[in-house]
């Protein structure tokens, strides 16, 4: 997938950044400041470079450094001792030890101050500063394997989960249920800043039996952390979880990260997870479920003051060192449901509200690569939610995953170094309805759901949110439910097309596609390449498949519209027409199983026109060419290249594809050739034929030069020849007879 290949190679130049960062610092700028692990790994050195202005307000005074403890939202640096100081200059650095006693600097915060005697209270010089690079302790330096599927699902049950074959699973983990009393039978005690910690043995026991049966099969793991397994209240001494005045209740049950106990609780458990876990299996962390939602009870208020939100951001960052301190491998998510842009209620937030909240409190100065987990739910109320297709973007569906993608992640306060975030599908959760067919229906929704999101191309898993449910699981009392086989099937070589359009039909035609494409790009190598509209005289041409058998073969329609022939000046040709009523953005052709011999020149000539079939048309069109074949090593080669035509304008469109077809192997090609209009009008895509282009001149010139050449440097040796005997004789001559 090409969004999970990115953000692998932004992992690793993270990785490598930060160790170059280690080794040798860079120079800051003025006005800058940062917090880094020494090349010791055991110190921590905090450095930052003031202006002139700021050293001219301080001159004479002492910079004072502070640390703050992991998890403390608000601080008063009157009511803290300096960990160092140092004089006010240009630029000032500190070395503190990393490890203090059981306690760990690594995720907490620095703050570089001033004390002002007039205002009897300190001047903070610095924002909150965080250890930048915590991979720099990890021992286990392998990136995540890349998956070849997104399908996941609750691991409730591990039998259930690996005998659908899913390469992501989610394992949901009660806090509640895991602390425990030190004098409990089996009592695990583990330290976290110093602060000792005691866990249910028999709860982590049987938890490690799980990992290592989900890790047998190959699958990575999602932990998620949360609170309210039951809907009894907590006992006494385990209330400081939560907020006050809150009762638990699925989904909005909030874990109060603002609670130094709860705080230290919950790191502590994160950390014994990274522990146990991370050495021999690729663990994640989802932190809580669908907190924009979450009941604060007397604290409702504070969710939109943004105080929950920095809180949360404290949640979240020390997850992430925790497991990046250990390992290159797996993420850490940020946990939002599937309410976009529409809030649960008057009281609670938006996912996008609450996702620019945590951008805000986390900083961009101190930003970190965290992802994104959010849910769909076609509930009951709504079983047929899943094939809605409406530009309606207030609940994610998937008939629009973009909505979340592109729309909400996309903006330029959500983007991690221009880069987008990691994105999974944490609970799909799709209602079987009613009737005969219902059992089908959730199989089919789930094979539509899934195609999408391999279609959208920036989610990296799709997990099933429940594997028992009278309504949304994937299996009953009855046993498993026709959506199990569908699962099996759908990330395999098993053609499902048939059986899914025998449920719902024509909604399912369109999206058939995308099988095969998911199948040929799953690791996709691509590669860009020219195209420019350009006659194709001077060129040797050779026709490779046309379209006057009058049969369509293996072709098939991509994206939104229909496809047919049609005769024109005594030839047929095939046309492809857009409906801008579908939820489509393109429309085009695909041709499957072509032989290689497609690839085997150095450009592809195709005479095409994009009619404009309303309103004519004003801004030129984007005809794009992609081009999939298999590698000897079973990968998939990918090229792709766009042109610009003009509407209602016969082209000869050449495609420069020199730089693939040097690498070709001997596998079939896939051909797709697709058209993006400027507007939502109608438009039609006409191909005369593909042939294949070669430039004769660069063999025949050649040619041509050396024997002009030879012709060339005969005539000069002919003449020379002429010249040197007519010479040589006339003066042999005069020799002779001046010895007489």
């Amino acid at each position: 997938m090409k969004t999970t290949f990115k953000l692998s190679i932004l992992i690793l130049l993270l990785a490598c950044g930060a160790l170059l960062a280690s080794c040798a610092a860079s120079p800051l700028s003025e006005g800058d400041a940062r917090a880094y692990i020494a090349d010791s790994e055991n110190d921590i050195v905090i450095e930052a470079v003031f202006s002139e202005k700021v050293q001219n307000a301080n001159a004479g005074k002492t910079v004072s450094l502070f640390q703050i403890d992991a998890g403390v939202a608000s601080y008063d640096l009157a009511s803290l001792i300096p960990a160092a100081e140092t004089k006010m200059a240009n630029r000032v650095t500190f070395t503190l030890p990393l490890y203090n006693g059981g306690s760990s600097s690594l995720c907490g915060s620095f703050v570089l101050a001033t004390y002002d005697s007039l205002k009897n209270g300190y001047t903070e010089l610095t924002d909150r500063l965080y250890v930048e690079n915590p991979e720099k302790l990890a021992e286990k330096t392998e990136e995540s394997p890349k998956y070849e599927s997104i399908k996941g699902v609750n691991a409730e049950s591990t039998a259930l989960a690996a005998s659908l074959g899913v390469s992501h699973s989610l394992i949901d983990i009660y806090i509640e249920d895991y602390i425990t009393d030190p004098s409990a039978p089996f009592a695990v005690r583990h330290e976290f800043d110093g602060v000792s910690v005691f866990f249910d043995g028999n709860a982590v026991s049987a938890l490690e039996n799980k990992v290592n049966a989900l890790c047998r099969v190959g699958s990575a793991v999602y932990f998620r952390v949360l609170l309210g397994s039951s809907d009894g209240e907590l006992e006494d001494e385990k209330k400081f979880l939560s907020y006050p005045d809150t009762e638990p209740d699925e989904g909005s049950y909030a874990i109060n990260y603002g609670n130094r106990e709860a705080f230290i609780s919950y790191s502590a458990l994160c950390s014994l997870l990274v522990d146990r876990f991370c050495s021999d299996t690729d663990i994640s962390f989802i932190v809580g479920r669908g907190v924009n939602s979450y009941d604060l009870g007397t604290e409702i208020a504070e969710l939109k003051s943004g105080v929950f939100a920095t809180e949360y951001a404290a949640a979240l960052r020390v997850t992430y060192n925790i497991l990046r301190s250990r390992t290159l491998g797996g993420n850490v998510f940020a946990a939002i449901d599937h309410r976009l842009t529409v809030a649960r209620s008057t009281d609670h937030l938006t996912g996008e509200a609450f996702l620019l909240d945590l951008a805000t409190a986390i900083g961009q100065d101190s930003d970190f690569l965290w992802g994104v987990a959010s849910e769909i739910r076609a509930g009951t109320s709504a079983a047929d939610r899943v094939w809605y297709e409406s530009e309606n973007s207030s609940l994610l569906k998937p008939s629009k995953f973009s909505a979340l993608t592109n729309e909400i992640l996309g903006r330029a306060e959500l983007l991690y170094s221009d880069w987008c975030r990691p994105v999974i599908i944490s609970d799909l959760l799709i209602a079987t309805g009613s009737g005969s067919t219902s059992e089908e229906y959730q199989a089919a929704s789930y094979a539509y759901t899934y195609y999408q999101a391999v279609k959208d191309g920036k989610i990296s898993a799709l997990i099933y949110g429940s594997a028992f449910g009278e309504q949304n699981g994937l299996a009953s009392e009855n046993g498993e439910r026709a959506i199990c086989d569908m699962m099996r099937k759908i990330d395999t070589d098993k053609n499902i097309h048939e059986e899914v359009s025998a449920v719902v039909g024509s909604s399912w035609d369109r999206l058939s596609l995308n099988k095969d494409l998911a199948d040929r790009v799953k690791r996709g190598k691509y590669m860009t390449g020219s195209a420019a509209v350009d006659s194709s005289a001077g060129y040797a041409l050779s026709s490779l498949f046309g379209f006057d058998t009058g049969e369509l073969g293996a072709i098939e329609t991509l994206g939104g519209g229909y496809i047919g022939l049609k005769k024109s000046d005594g030839r047929s040709r095939l046309f492809a027409s857009f409906d801008p009523e579908t939820d489509e953005d393109i429309c085009g052709i695909a041709v499957f199983g072509i032989d290689a011999s497609l690839i085997g020149g150095d450009y592809l000539a195709i005479p095409l026109s994009v009619t404009s079939d309303g309103d004519a048309a004003t801004d030129d069109f984007t005809v794009t060419l992609t081009l999939l074949q298999n590698d000897p090593s079973g990968e998939v080669r990918n090229y792709v290249s766009s042109i610009k035509v003009s509407p209602d304008t016969e082209t000869d469109a050449m495609f420069d594809i020199s730089k693939f077809s040097e690498s070709k192997s001997d596998g079939e090609v896939t051909f797709l050739l697709t058209v993006r209009g400027s507007d939502d009008q109608p438009f039609t895509l006409n191909v005369d034929k593909v042939m294949s282009a070669k430039q004769p001149s660069t063999v025949i010139w050649i040619v041509v030069l050396v024997i002009l050449g030879v012709l060339v440097l005969g005539a000069a040796v002919a003449v020379f020849v002429i010249w040197f005997r007519k010479n040589y004789t006339i003066n042999f001559g005069s020799r002779k007879e001046n010895a007489q």
